[in-house]
């Protein structure tokens, strides 16, 4: 299941798994042999095993997340499960950011973010979690102004690898992540 129904489809489904469940997003169905359908979310544990070596150090990194979505929430969660220690939520319905960050209360270290310019403010690492980027289209969540060469920046976009985003960012010297780990990742979860 894929963008824009990863939330949508949870009507849909008879069971979810506890993941799925706490994210309120579901990108894997299975169909198990009395034909229920259970929703899973392997974009979480794809996205951090994916990221992980970005991460090394948890306990210092203060992660800007772009977007509160179906991919944007497990993004969080998955940073949140790495015991990232400040995680910032930005998205353009502010309503959606204070959901997450609702959910991610329990496991701690997210907050609102007022503008994407406030959710980088000291970031180590910025992750965009909206389709913004994606074929057809070629817009950046973020002004390329405010990239830098310290800032690793990942992308949950996988078409095309190289979105403008990372393109700018790596023009400044940023050390990168495609979307393509993400799609890996998430599928070889997705498989077992």
């Amino acid at each position: 299941v894929t963008f824009p129904y990863k939330e949508a489809v949870i009507d849909l489904l008879d069971e979810l798994s506890p993941g799925a469940r706490a994210i309120g997003a579901v990108n894997t169905i299975v169909v198990r042999d009395d034909g229920r359908l259970v929703g899973h979310n392997t974009d979480t544990s794809g996205f951090a095993r994916a990221i992980a070596d970005f991460v090394r150090e948890p306990e210092t990194n203060l992660v800007a997340v772009i977007g509160a979505g179906g991919v944007g929430k497990a993004i969080a969660f998955a940073l949140a499960s790495l015991k990232v220690s400040d995680i910032r939520i930005f998205d353009s319905e502010p309503a959606r950011a204070a959901t997450l960050v609702s959910l991610l209360a329990p496991r701690g270290g997210a907050r609102i973010a007022a503008s994407v310019e406030d959710a980088l403010r000291g970031a180590t690492g910025l992750v965009n979690g909206t389709p913004v980027g994606m074929l057809p289209g070629r817009g950046m969540p973020v002004a390329a102004a405010l990239l830098q060469e310290k800032l690793w920046v990942a992308d949950a976009v996988y078409s095309p690898l190289i979105t403008p985003l990372l393109a700018a960012a790596q023009a400044k010297g940023a050390r990168i992540m495609t979307g393509r780990e993400l799609a890996i990742y998430q599928a070889a979860d997705a498989f077992e």
